[in-house]
C-alpha cells in the first residue's frame, strides 16, 4: 500500500516527502541543542555586561560621594581652625600630609580647599615658624 498526499492538486507520495524532508528535519533537531546553547550563552553575556554597567555606575556614584565627603571634611577642618579649635601645628601637619600624597588627586584637591579656607590665617609670621622655632618644610 502506498500513501499518497494531494498537495495543491498534485499527488505526492509520503515516502518521497519523508525521503526529502527527513534529513533536513534531523539536521534541525541535531543543531537545535547547540543553537539553544549558543542563545543561552549570548543572553548570559548580555546579562554580565548589564551587571558590569550597573557596578561601574555604582562605583562612580560611591567615588563621587567619597570625594564630596572628603572635601567637606577639609572645609570643616578649616573652619575649626578659624575658630581656633585646632592648633596651627595640627594644620601644618594636615597640610604636610596632603602635600606628600601627590599621587592622590583627591588629596591635592583637599589641600586646595584647606588652603582656600585657612590660607589667610596661616599666612602670618607666627604660623610660618614650627614648634621648635624652625621654619616648617613641606618636602
Amino acid at each position: 500500500m502506498k500513501l499518497v498526499l494531494r498537495v495543491e492538486g498534485v499527488d505526492v507520495s509520503v515516502a518521497s516527502c519523508v525521503a526529502v524532508y527527513l534529513p533536513m528535519l534531523l539536521c534541525v533537531l541535531l543543531l537545535l541543542p547547540s543553537m539553544l546553547l549558543l542563545l543561552l550563552m549570548c543572553v548570559g553575556m548580555l546579562l554580565q555586561e548589564e551587571k558590569q554597567r550597573e557596578l561601574r555606575k555604582e562605583l562612580s556614584v560611591t567615588t563621587t560621594q567619597m570625594r564630596k565627603r572628603s572635601l567637606g571634611n577639609m572645609l570643616f577642618i578649616g573652619e575649626l581652625f578659624k575658630l581656633q579649635m585646632i592648633s596651627e601645628a595640627i594644620m601644618h601637619d594636615c597640610i604636610t600630609r596632603l602635600l606628600k600624597s601627590t599621587s592622590d588627586e583627591e588629596a591635592l584637591e583637599g589641600f586646595g580647599k584647606l588652603i582656600m579656607t585657612t590660607g589667610k590665617d596661616l599666612d602670618k609670621p607666627k604660623a610660618k615658624v614650627g614648634g621648635c622655632g624652625q621654619v616648617s618644610s613641606f618636602a
